[in-house]
C-alpha cells in the first residue's frame, strides 16, 4: 500500500539527490527558487510505502489561473524508475487525485525520459511510453513558459580527461591553444560579478531575466548542501597579454638578426619571409590589445559562464560572451575550465541546456518532449480559451 504525502524538504531533498534520476529542476533549491519569483508555488510531494519510506517524488509547482483553480507543472517529471510500470501508475493516479483535489485543472510534465542518444534510440523506450500512454498522458507542443529543451549534450567526467580532451574538435583544441597563448584566464566570480553576466546578456540581445533573477538563483543554489551555482569569468589583463606578445616578438627579430642576408638559399628566404609575417602579425596584436587597454582600462570579462550543480551533476544554464576580441574565442577555453572543473570536484556528468553547437565532441541526447494529463476538462477549456485571448492582447 502506497501513501501520497507532503514530504518535510531535508528529506524530500536527500531522496532526489541520490535518485539516478536525479535533476536540478527537481531539487529543493529550484523549487524555493521558483518560489522567489512569485509565480509558482512548490509542492515537495513523496509516494511512500508502509514503512513510511520513499519510494518515489514530485516537485509540483503551482500556478493560480482563472475561477480560482490552478495548473501544476511537473518539470522533468516524477523522480521514479519508470521502467517500473506499476509504480509509474500509482504514482500518477495519486498525483492527479491531488491535483484535483486542490483545483487543480490539469499537470503539465516533462519527464526526464531520453528518446535518442547520438540518434540512436533508447533500450524500454516503447514500454515506457505504452505506461504514459496507458495513465492518460497526452503528448503535446511545448507550452509557453514551461518550455524547455527538448535536447541537450551531456559529457561523461568519468572518463579521463585526455579521452575528453581527445574528443574536442580540432578548430576548438586551436581556439582553446590561442586563449592560452594569449594569456587569458578563467576564474570563479563572486556573486557582485554576476552583473557581468547580465550586462554582457544585454550587450548581445538575449536578456530574459532580471538582475534579481540571477542573484537570488545563485544565493538560494550556494545556500542548500546539495546545490552550488558557479559563476566562471574567461578574462584578459591587457598588460599581461601585451607583455606576452612582446616577449614573443622579441624571439622573432632574434630569429631574423641570425639569418645572414647575403646570399639567401631559397629555404633561408622563405624562413626570413615567414618570420617578416609573424613579426608584422605580432605588431598588429600589440597594437590591437593597446588601443583596447586604454579604452578597457586594465582587464576586460570576454565570457560568462554560469553553472548548478545537484550532487554529482552540472548543467551549463548561462553563456554569454562579450564581442570584442572575439577572434580569440573565449567561450572555449571558459567552457574547457569548466570541464576540468566539474571532474576535479567529483562531478560525473556535465550537461549544456542551451541550444549549441557540439564542438566539444559532447553526446547528444534527445528527451521525449512535454505531456499533459487533465483533471477538469471544463475549466480546462475555459482557461486555453482564456490564454488564447492573452496572447492576442499581447
Amino acid at each position: 500500500m502506497y501513501h501520497l504525502q507532503n514530504i518535510e524538504k531535508k528529506k524530500y531533498d536527500d531522496f532526489v539527490s541520490n535518485h539516478k534520476e536525479s535533476h536540478y529542476l527537481q531539487s529543493l533549491s529550484w523549487g524555493e527558487f521558483i518560489s522567489t519569483q512569485k509565480e509558482y508555488t512548490p509542492h515537495y510531494i513523496g509516494l511512500t510505502n508502509d514503512n513510511n519510506e520513499l519510494v518515489a517524488s514530485a516537485l509540483l509547482l503551482e500556478k493560480e489561473t482563472i475561477l480560482k483553480h490552478s495548473y501544476y507543472y511537473c518539470p522533468k517529471g516524477f523522480i521514479i524508475d519508470y521502467k517500473k510500470d506499476n509504480l509509474v501508475k500509482e504514482m500518477t493516479n495519486r498525483i492527479l487525485e491531488y491535483v484535483k483535489k486542490n483545483k487543480g485543472i490539469y499537470l503539465i510534465t516533462t519527464p526526464n525520459i531520453i528518446s535518442k542518444t547520438n540518434n540512436k534510440e533508447e533500450a524500454n523506450l516503447e514500454k515506457i511510453l505504452n505506461t504514459l500512454k496507458e495513465s492518460k498522458y497526452k503528448h503535446i507542443e511545448q507550452i509557453g513558459k514551461n518550455k524547455e529543451p527538448i535536447n541537450a549534450l551531456k559529457i561523461d567526467l568519468s572518463k579521463d580527461i585526455e579521452e575528453i580532451e581527445n574528443n574536442y574538435l580540432i578548430p576548438t583544441k586551436d581556439k582553446i591553444n590561442k586563449a592560452l597563448e594569449l594569456d587569458e584566464v578563467v576564474e570563479i566570480g563572486r556573486e557582485k560579478e554576476l552583473d557581468e553576466l547580465y550586462d554582457l546578456a544585454i550587450l548581445n540581445d538575449n536578456l530574459k531575466y532580471e538582475k534579481e533573477y540571477y542573484k537570488n538563483l545563485f544565493k538560494i543554489f550556494n545556500k542548500n548542501k546539495n546545490t552550488s551555482a558557479i559563476l566562471f569569468l574567461g578574462k584578459i589583463y591587457f598588460d599581461k597579454t601585451i607583455k606576452k606578445l612582446e616577449s614573443k616578438l622579441k624571439k622573432v627579430n632574434n630569429q631574423i638578426s641570425i639569418i645572414p642576408i647575403d646570399h639567401l638559399s631559397k629555404t633561408s628566404k622563405e624562413k626570413l619571409e615567414g618570420l617578416k609575417k609573424e613579426k608584422d602579425y605580432i605588431k598588429t596584436e600589440i597594437k590591437k590589445y593597446t588601443e583596447n587597454k586604454e579604452k578597457y582600462d586594465k582587464s576586460l570579462t570576454l565570457s560568462a559562464q554560469l553553472i548548478i550543480t545537484y550532487k554529482d551533476k552540472a548543467w551549463l544554464l548561462f553563456e554569454e560572451n562579450e564581442k570584442v576580441l572575439n577572434d580569440i574565442n573565449p567561450n572555449y577555453l571558459t567552457y574547457d575550465t569548466i570541464i576540468r572543473y566539474c571532474k576535479d570536484n567529483g562531478i560525473k556528468t556535465l550537461y549544456r541546456t542551451m541550444e549549441t553547437n557540439n564542438n566539444m565532441g559532447e553526446d547528444y541526447i534527445e528527451y521525449i518532449g512535454e505531456y499533459v494529463n487533465i483533471t477538469n476538462y471544463p475549466i480546462s477549456f475555459i482557461h486555453k480559451l482564456y490564454e488564447r485571448k492573452q496572447e492576442k492582447e499581447d
